[in-house]
Protein backbone atom coordinates (compact mmCIF):
# COMPACT_ATOMS: atom_id res chain seq x y z
CA UNK A 1 0.00 0.00 0.00
CA UNK A 2 2.59 2.45 -0.99
CA UNK A 3 1.09 5.75 -1.56
CA UNK A 4 1.21 7.82 -5.14
CA UNK A 5 0.33 10.81 -3.15
CA UNK A 6 3.24 11.06 -1.17
CA UNK A 7 5.37 11.20 -4.00
CA UNK A 8 3.16 13.97 -5.36
CA UNK A 9 3.90 16.09 -2.29
CA UNK A 10 7.62 15.21 -2.23
CA UNK A 11 7.76 16.57 -5.65
CA UNK A 12 5.54 19.63 -4.47
CA UNK A 13 8.27 19.89 -1.69
CA UNK A 14 11.27 19.73 -4.02
CA UNK A 15 9.62 22.20 -6.25
CA UNK A 16 9.04 24.73 -3.58
CA UNK A 17 13.02 24.70 -2.54
CA UNK A 18 14.23 24.39 -6.38
CA UNK A 19 12.01 27.79 -6.78
CA UNK A 20 13.27 29.55 -3.63
CA UNK A 21 16.83 28.99 -4.37
CA UNK A 22 16.62 29.90 -8.31
CA UNK A 23 12.74 31.80 -9.01
CA UNK A 24 12.33 35.17 -9.06
CA UNK A 25 13.57 36.64 -5.73
CA UNK A 26 17.29 36.22 -4.43
CA UNK A 27 16.25 35.99 -0.87
CA UNK A 28 18.54 37.85 1.95
CA UNK A 29 19.31 35.26 4.46
CA UNK A 30 21.69 34.34 7.40
CA UNK A 31 22.66 30.93 6.10
CA UNK A 32 21.44 28.63 3.00
CA UNK A 33 23.20 25.85 4.17
CA UNK A 34 21.23 25.44 7.32
CA UNK A 35 18.45 26.44 6.15
CA UNK A 36 18.27 23.92 3.68
CA UNK A 37 19.85 20.91 6.16
CA UNK A 38 16.68 21.70 8.59
CA UNK A 39 14.18 21.40 5.71
CA UNK A 40 16.11 18.21 4.21
CA UNK A 41 16.21 17.16 7.74
CA UNK A 42 12.12 17.81 8.14
CA UNK A 43 10.97 16.68 5.11
CA UNK A 44 12.87 13.08 5.66
CA UNK A 45 11.64 12.53 8.53
CA UNK A 46 8.25 12.73 7.42
CA UNK A 47 8.87 10.31 4.85
CA UNK A 48 10.44 8.01 7.42
CA UNK A 49 7.94 8.01 9.54
CA UNK A 50 5.18 7.57 6.82
CA UNK A 51 7.95 4.42 6.11
CA UNK A 52 8.05 3.00 9.07
CA UNK A 53 4.85 3.15 10.69
CA UNK A 54 3.35 -0.26 11.87
CA UNK A 55 0.08 -1.00 9.25
CA UNK A 56 0.91 -4.69 9.51
CA UNK A 57 -3.00 -5.25 10.84
CA UNK A 58 -4.30 -2.99 7.57
CA UNK A 59 -2.39 -5.34 4.93
CA UNK A 60 -3.60 -8.01 7.04
CA UNK A 61 -7.20 -7.09 6.47
CA UNK A 62 -6.37 -5.94 2.88
CA UNK A 63 -5.20 -9.44 2.16
CA UNK A 64 -8.53 -10.77 3.59
CA UNK A 65 -10.52 -7.92 2.40
CA UNK A 66 -14.05 -9.55 1.02
CA UNK A 67 -14.94 -8.36 -2.11
CA UNK A 68 -15.33 -4.36 -1.93
CA UNK A 69 -17.97 -2.49 -0.67
CA UNK A 70 -21.10 -0.55 -2.93
CA UNK A 71 -20.41 2.62 -2.58
CA UNK A 72 -24.41 3.40 -3.77
CA UNK A 73 -25.07 1.92 -0.18
CA UNK A 74 -22.50 3.48 1.74
CA UNK A 75 -23.64 7.07 0.67
CA UNK A 76 -27.38 6.40 1.70
CA UNK A 77 -26.30 5.97 4.94
CA UNK A 78 -24.59 9.24 5.10
CA UNK A 79 -26.69 11.14 2.67
CA UNK A 80 -28.60 13.48 5.26
CA UNK A 81 -25.53 14.32 7.21
CA UNK A 82 -24.14 15.12 3.49
CA UNK A 83 -27.26 17.10 2.65
CA UNK A 84 -26.91 19.42 6.06
CA UNK A 85 -23.36 19.68 5.37
CA UNK A 86 -23.83 21.07 1.81
CA UNK A 87 -26.64 23.81 3.29
CA UNK A 88 -24.40 24.60 6.06
CA UNK A 89 -21.42 25.29 4.41
CA UNK A 90 -23.78 27.53 1.42
CA UNK A 91 -25.45 29.54 4.65
CA UNK A 92 -21.91 29.62 6.07
CA UNK A 93 -19.74 31.26 2.94
CA UNK A 94 -22.54 33.46 2.31
CA UNK A 95 -22.90 34.86 5.55
CA UNK A 96 -19.05 35.33 5.63
CA UNK A 97 -19.05 37.54 2.88
CA UNK A 98 -21.70 39.67 3.43
CA UNK A 99 -20.48 40.29 7.41
CA UNK A 100 -17.07 41.59 6.02
CA UNK A 101 -18.32 43.10 2.27
CA UNK A 102 -21.43 43.92 2.68
CA UNK A 103 -22.08 42.37 -0.43
CA UNK A 104 -21.91 38.64 -2.37
CA UNK A 105 -20.95 39.39 -6.15
CA UNK A 106 -21.81 36.90 -8.18
CA UNK A 107 -21.37 38.27 -12.22
CA UNK A 108 -18.91 41.44 -10.97
CA UNK A 109 -16.74 38.66 -8.66
CA UNK A 110 -13.23 39.85 -10.51
CA UNK A 111 -14.08 44.12 -10.42
CA UNK A 112 -13.10 44.54 -7.16
CA UNK A 113 -10.96 41.01 -5.86
CA UNK A 114 -7.85 42.75 -5.26
CA UNK A 115 -9.44 45.81 -2.53
CA UNK A 116 -11.84 43.61 -1.35
CA UNK A 117 -8.95 41.63 -0.01
CA UNK A 118 -7.18 44.76 2.06
CA UNK A 119 -11.04 45.65 3.17
CA UNK A 120 -11.22 42.00 4.78
CA UNK A 121 -8.24 42.19 6.47
CA UNK A 122 -8.84 45.88 7.97
CA UNK A 123 -12.74 44.95 8.79
CA UNK A 124 -13.49 45.10 12.55
CA UNK A 125 -16.77 44.59 14.24
CA UNK A 126 -18.19 46.60 17.50
CA UNK A 127 -20.16 43.23 18.87
CA UNK A 128 -20.20 39.82 18.16
CA UNK A 129 -22.18 38.35 14.92
CA UNK A 130 -24.33 35.54 15.89
CA UNK A 131 -23.87 33.97 12.67
CA UNK A 132 -19.96 33.86 12.43
CA UNK A 133 -20.12 32.61 16.18
CA UNK A 134 -21.90 29.54 14.44
CA UNK A 135 -20.14 29.44 11.71
CA UNK A 136 -16.80 29.23 13.77
CA UNK A 137 -18.39 26.42 16.16
CA UNK A 138 -19.82 24.17 12.92
CA UNK A 139 -17.02 24.77 11.02
CA UNK A 140 -16.71 20.55 11.06
CA UNK A 141 -19.18 20.27 8.49
CA UNK A 142 -17.27 22.14 6.03
CA UNK A 143 -14.82 19.24 6.23
CA UNK A 144 -17.26 16.58 6.07
CA UNK A 145 -19.05 17.99 2.54
CA UNK A 146 -16.27 18.17 0.37
CA UNK A 147 -14.18 15.04 0.65
CA UNK A 148 -17.83 12.71 0.93
CA UNK A 149 -19.02 15.41 -2.18
CA UNK A 150 -15.87 14.20 -4.34
CA UNK A 151 -15.59 10.74 -3.20
CA UNK A 152 -19.30 9.57 -3.97
CA UNK A 153 -19.91 11.87 -6.61
CA UNK A 154 -20.90 9.19 -8.99
CA UNK A 155 -23.09 7.18 -6.62
CA UNK A 156 -25.00 10.71 -5.65
CA UNK A 157 -28.85 11.05 -7.24
CA UNK A 158 -29.29 13.89 -9.58
CA UNK A 159 -30.76 15.89 -6.83
CA UNK A 160 -27.61 15.48 -4.42
CA UNK A 161 -25.03 16.07 -7.47
CA UNK A 162 -26.52 19.69 -8.12
CA UNK A 163 -26.48 20.60 -4.43
CA UNK A 164 -22.99 19.56 -4.37
CA UNK A 165 -21.94 21.40 -7.26
CA UNK A 166 -23.91 24.42 -6.12
CA UNK A 167 -22.22 24.25 -2.91
CA UNK A 168 -18.55 24.04 -4.99
CA UNK A 169 -20.05 26.88 -6.96
CA UNK A 170 -20.33 29.38 -3.50
CA UNK A 171 -17.35 28.11 -2.19
CA UNK A 172 -15.34 29.76 -4.69
CA UNK A 173 -17.58 32.44 -5.33
CA UNK A 174 -17.20 33.18 -1.67
CA UNK A 175 -13.19 33.13 -1.88
CA UNK A 176 -12.95 35.24 -5.02
CA UNK A 177 -15.75 37.73 -3.07
CA UNK A 178 -12.76 38.46 -0.39
CA UNK A 179 -9.84 38.12 -2.78
CA UNK A 180 -8.24 34.86 -1.51
CA UNK A 181 -6.94 31.46 -2.81
CA UNK A 182 -7.06 29.50 -0.05
CA UNK A 183 -10.60 28.00 0.12
CA UNK A 184 -10.53 27.50 -3.50
CA UNK A 185 -7.18 25.89 -2.96
CA UNK A 186 -8.59 23.27 -0.42
CA UNK A 187 -11.22 22.19 -2.87
CA UNK A 188 -7.97 21.32 -5.42
CA UNK A 189 -6.42 19.66 -2.42
CA UNK A 190 -9.19 17.80 -1.57
CA UNK A 191 -9.88 16.98 -5.37
CA UNK A 192 -6.46 15.35 -5.73
CA UNK A 193 -6.51 13.78 -2.23
CA UNK A 194 -9.72 11.89 -3.10
CA UNK A 195 -8.71 11.13 -6.66
CA UNK A 196 -5.48 9.41 -5.27
CA UNK A 197 -7.04 7.74 -2.66
CA UNK A 198 -10.11 6.14 -4.54
CA UNK A 199 -7.64 5.13 -7.85
CA UNK A 200 -5.40 3.49 -5.96
CA UNK A 201 -7.36 2.33 -3.09
CA UNK A 202 -6.10 -1.24 -3.14
CA UNK A 203 -4.03 -3.92 -5.78
CA UNK A 204 -7.96 -4.54 -6.50
CA UNK A 205 -8.74 -2.05 -8.26
CA UNK A 206 -5.60 -1.34 -10.63
CA UNK A 207 -5.94 -4.69 -11.31
CA UNK A 208 -9.28 -3.98 -12.48
CA UNK A 209 -9.41 -0.73 -14.05
CA UNK A 210 -5.65 0.01 -15.13
CA UNK A 211 -6.64 2.22 -17.41
CA UNK A 212 -7.90 4.75 -14.40
CA UNK A 213 -3.70 5.18 -13.66
CA UNK A 214 -3.43 7.08 -16.56
CA UNK A 215 -6.84 8.97 -16.27
CA UNK A 216 -5.96 10.04 -13.14
CA UNK A 217 -2.84 11.71 -13.78
CA UNK A 218 -4.90 13.72 -16.53
CA UNK A 219 -7.45 14.94 -13.99
CA UNK A 220 -5.06 16.24 -11.54
CA UNK A 221 -3.41 18.52 -13.84
CA UNK A 222 -6.46 19.52 -15.70
CA UNK A 223 -7.32 21.02 -11.76
CA UNK A 224 -4.03 21.84 -11.02
CA UNK A 225 -3.76 23.99 -13.84
CA UNK A 226 -7.02 25.88 -13.36
CA UNK A 227 -5.97 26.41 -10.06
CA UNK A 228 -2.76 27.86 -11.01
CA UNK A 229 -4.40 30.31 -13.83
CA UNK A 230 -6.75 31.66 -10.83
CA UNK A 231 -3.74 31.81 -8.29
CA UNK A 232 -2.20 34.25 -10.87
CA UNK A 233 -5.09 36.40 -11.40
CA UNK A 234 -5.77 37.32 -7.56
CA UNK A 235 -2.31 37.56 -7.24
CA UNK A 236 -1.81 40.18 -9.72
CA UNK A 237 -5.15 41.63 -8.56
CA UNK A 238 -4.09 42.22 -5.33
CA UNK A 239 -0.63 43.61 -6.37
CA UNK A 240 -2.43 45.97 -8.62
CA UNK A 241 -4.20 46.96 -5.35
CA UNK A 242 -1.20 47.32 -3.03
CA UNK A 243 0.89 50.26 -3.27
CA UNK A 244 3.76 48.25 -3.90
CA UNK A 245 4.13 46.23 -6.91
CA UNK A 246 7.20 45.55 -7.60
CA UNK A 247 9.38 44.14 -4.98
CA UNK A 248 6.76 44.21 -1.36
CA UNK A 249 9.92 42.26 0.36
CA UNK A 250 12.40 45.08 1.00
CA UNK A 251 15.82 44.14 1.86
CA UNK A 252 14.48 40.69 1.88
CA UNK A 253 15.57 40.31 -1.56
CA UNK A 254 16.13 41.58 -4.52
CA UNK A 255 14.89 40.31 -8.12
CA UNK A 256 17.00 38.13 -10.28
CA UNK A 257 17.95 39.89 -14.00
CA UNK A 258 17.09 35.89 -15.20
CA UNK A 259 15.99 33.07 -12.97
CA UNK A 260 15.71 29.52 -13.96
CA UNK A 261 12.60 29.47 -14.86
CA UNK A 262 12.92 33.25 -17.24
CA UNK A 263 16.09 30.74 -18.56
CA UNK A 264 13.47 27.92 -19.61
CA UNK A 265 10.05 29.20 -20.43
CA UNK A 266 11.15 32.68 -21.33
CA UNK A 267 11.00 35.94 -19.53
CA UNK A 268 7.54 37.25 -18.31
CA UNK A 269 5.77 34.28 -20.27
CA UNK A 270 2.85 33.49 -19.36
CA UNK A 271 4.14 29.86 -17.78
CA UNK A 272 6.93 31.88 -16.41
CA UNK A 273 4.17 34.01 -14.58
CA UNK A 274 2.24 31.15 -13.37
CA UNK A 275 4.97 29.33 -12.03
CA UNK A 276 6.16 33.15 -10.35
CA UNK A 277 2.95 33.55 -8.40
CA UNK A 278 2.92 29.54 -7.29
CA UNK A 279 6.39 29.67 -6.42
CA UNK A 280 6.34 32.57 -4.39
CA UNK A 281 3.19 31.46 -2.38
CA UNK A 282 4.45 28.48 -1.53
CA UNK A 283 8.28 29.02 -0.82
CA UNK A 284 8.66 33.08 0.33
CA UNK A 285 8.37 31.62 4.19
CA UNK A 286 11.03 29.72 3.82
CA UNK A 287 13.14 33.17 4.67
CA UNK A 288 10.71 34.12 7.96
CA UNK A 289 12.76 30.27 9.00
CA UNK A 290 15.98 30.98 7.84
CA UNK A 291 15.82 34.09 10.46
CA UNK A 292 13.98 31.82 12.55
CA UNK A 293 16.75 29.04 13.28
CA UNK A 294 19.09 32.01 14.20
CA UNK A 295 16.77 32.44 17.44
CA UNK A 296 16.83 31.25 20.68
CA UNK A 297 13.54 29.37 21.24
CA UNK A 298 10.82 30.89 24.32
CA UNK A 299 8.70 28.81 25.66
CA UNK A 300 4.79 28.89 25.08
CA UNK A 301 3.63 26.04 27.26
CA UNK A 302 2.79 24.16 23.80
CA UNK A 303 0.52 26.18 22.95
CA UNK A 304 2.31 29.00 20.45
CA UNK A 305 1.27 26.38 17.24
CA UNK A 306 -1.63 28.39 16.71
CA UNK A 307 -2.46 32.03 16.76
CA UNK A 308 -6.75 30.85 17.71
CA UNK A 309 -5.58 29.13 20.58
CA UNK A 310 -2.74 31.74 21.82
CA UNK A 311 -6.10 34.47 21.84
CA UNK A 312 -8.60 31.69 23.63
CA UNK A 313 -6.19 31.16 26.79
CA UNK A 314 -6.41 35.24 27.13
CA UNK A 315 -9.90 35.52 26.38
CA UNK A 316 -11.74 32.74 28.18
CA UNK A 317 -8.65 31.54 30.66
CA UNK A 318 -7.45 35.12 31.56
CA UNK A 319 -4.04 33.76 31.15
CA UNK A 320 -1.52 36.46 29.62
CA UNK A 321 -1.51 35.51 25.94
CA UNK A 322 2.60 33.76 25.04
CA UNK A 323 2.49 35.58 21.68
CA UNK A 324 5.47 37.93 22.58
CA UNK A 325 7.23 34.40 23.19
CA UNK A 326 6.97 33.07 19.56
CA UNK A 327 9.45 33.12 17.03
CA UNK A 328 6.42 34.81 14.49
CA UNK A 329 6.47 38.83 16.79
CA UNK A 330 10.53 38.19 18.05
CA UNK A 331 11.27 38.09 13.79
CA UNK A 332 9.36 41.36 13.38
CA UNK A 333 10.68 42.80 16.03
CA UNK A 334 14.51 41.73 15.77
CA UNK A 335 14.54 41.75 12.03
CA UNK A 336 11.42 43.31 10.80
CA UNK A 337 10.09 40.47 8.88
CA UNK A 338 6.19 41.40 8.91
CA UNK A 339 4.16 39.16 11.48
CA UNK A 340 0.86 38.23 9.69
CA UNK A 341 1.36 39.12 6.82
CA UNK A 342 4.95 37.37 5.04
CA UNK A 343 5.01 34.20 6.44
CA UNK A 344 7.45 31.86 8.30
CA UNK A 345 6.32 27.80 7.46
CA UNK A 346 4.33 25.35 9.97
CA UNK A 347 7.83 24.25 11.04
CA UNK A 348 8.09 27.73 12.79
CA UNK A 349 4.52 27.69 14.36
CA UNK A 350 4.97 23.71 15.51
CA UNK A 351 8.50 25.30 16.82
CA UNK A 352 6.97 28.07 18.70
CA UNK A 353 5.27 25.04 20.91
CA UNK A 354 8.05 22.65 21.02
CA UNK A 355 11.49 24.38 19.63
CA UNK A 356 12.78 23.78 16.46
CA UNK A 357 15.20 21.23 17.65
CA UNK A 358 11.73 19.26 18.03
CA UNK A 359 9.91 19.89 15.23
CA UNK A 360 11.85 16.57 13.25
CA UNK A 361 10.07 14.29 15.50
CA UNK A 362 6.47 15.73 14.98
CA UNK A 363 7.01 15.49 11.66
CA UNK A 364 8.24 11.45 12.23
CA UNK A 365 4.79 11.31 13.53
CA UNK A 366 2.86 13.08 11.14
CA UNK A 367 4.09 11.02 8.31
CA UNK A 368 3.29 7.84 10.11
CA UNK A 369 -0.27 9.16 10.79
CA UNK A 370 -0.88 10.10 7.53
CA UNK A 371 0.11 6.54 6.41
CA UNK A 372 -2.29 5.05 9.49
CA UNK A 373 -5.19 7.04 7.99
CA UNK A 374 -4.82 6.53 4.31
CA UNK A 375 -4.28 2.73 5.18
CA UNK A 376 -7.55 2.80 7.29
CA UNK A 377 -9.65 4.26 4.64
CA UNK A 378 -8.27 1.58 2.13
CA UNK A 379 -8.89 -1.36 4.24
CA UNK A 380 -12.43 -0.04 6.38
CA UNK A 381 -13.84 2.84 3.95
CA UNK A 382 -14.52 4.82 7.54
CA UNK A 383 -15.40 8.05 6.66
CA UNK A 384 -13.81 9.93 9.29
CA UNK A 385 -10.72 8.40 8.11
CA UNK A 386 -10.91 9.98 4.79
CA UNK A 387 -11.83 13.24 6.40
CA UNK A 388 -8.43 12.69 8.64
CA UNK A 389 -6.76 12.01 5.12
CA UNK A 390 -7.65 14.85 3.23
CA UNK A 391 -7.27 17.67 6.08
CA UNK A 392 -3.73 16.02 7.18
CA UNK A 393 -3.01 16.22 3.03
CA UNK A 394 -4.01 19.67 3.18
CA UNK A 395 -1.40 20.35 6.03
CA UNK A 396 1.49 18.60 4.32
CA UNK A 397 1.24 21.30 0.83
CA UNK A 398 1.22 23.86 3.40
CA UNK A 399 4.37 23.19 5.22
CA UNK A 400 6.85 25.19 3.39
CA UNK A 401 3.76 28.21 3.70
CA UNK A 402 1.85 28.20 7.18
CA UNK A 403 -0.46 26.02 9.45
CA UNK A 404 -2.84 26.56 8.32
CA UNK A 405 -5.41 23.98 9.54
CA UNK A 406 -4.76 25.19 13.00
CA UNK A 407 -4.88 29.46 12.88
CA UNK A 408 -8.37 30.40 12.43
CA UNK A 409 -10.44 29.76 15.34
CA UNK A 410 -13.24 27.69 13.17
CA UNK A 411 -9.97 26.02 12.07
CA UNK A 412 -8.85 25.58 15.20
CA UNK A 413 -12.17 23.90 16.75
CA UNK A 414 -12.80 22.16 14.04
CA UNK A 415 -9.97 20.34 13.33
CA UNK A 416 -9.49 19.51 17.30
CA UNK A 417 -12.77 17.88 17.02
CA UNK A 418 -12.02 15.88 13.91
CA UNK A 419 -8.71 14.78 15.98
CA UNK A 420 -11.20 13.89 19.09
CA UNK A 421 -13.59 12.02 16.75
CA UNK A 422 -11.05 9.97 15.06
CA UNK A 423 -8.96 8.79 17.97
CA UNK A 424 -12.42 8.09 19.97
CA UNK A 425 -13.50 5.92 16.80
CA UNK A 426 -10.49 3.93 16.88
CA UNK A 427 -9.56 3.82 20.57
CA UNK A 428 -8.69 0.30 21.51
CA UNK A 429 -12.04 0.48 23.91
CA UNK A 430 -14.18 1.46 20.95
CA UNK A 431 -12.84 -1.00 18.47
CA UNK A 432 -13.61 -3.64 21.26
CA UNK A 433 -17.07 -2.87 21.44
CA UNK A 434 -17.09 -2.56 17.84
CA UNK A 435 -16.53 -6.00 17.61
CA UNK A 436 -18.48 -7.41 20.62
Amino acid sequence: MKSKALVLLNVYWIFSIVYYCFGKWQWNIPSYFLLLSYLLINYLALNWGYKFADVSKFKEIELNAPPEHDASEQFKKIRTLFLICCICTIVFEIAWVITFLGKFSIFDVFQNLGQNYYDKMEAEFDSPVLIMQIRTLLWIVTYFTFPVGFMFFKEMPLPYKALFVSTVAIEILASLNVGISKYIGDLVIIFIAVVFVKIFSSQRVRDKHPKKNNNVFFKIALVGVAFLVILSVIQSLRGSASNVVDNPYGDFASIRDYSLFDILFGKNSIITNIIDNLGVYCSHAYTGLAYALELPFESTNLTGFSRALMGYLEQYLGIESPVEHTYNVRLEHIYGWKDGQWWPTAFVWIGNAVSLWLVPVVMWFLGDLFRKVECRWRTQKQITSLIMYCQLFIAMIYLPCNAQIVQGRQALIATALLFVIYFFLNSPVKLRKTKE
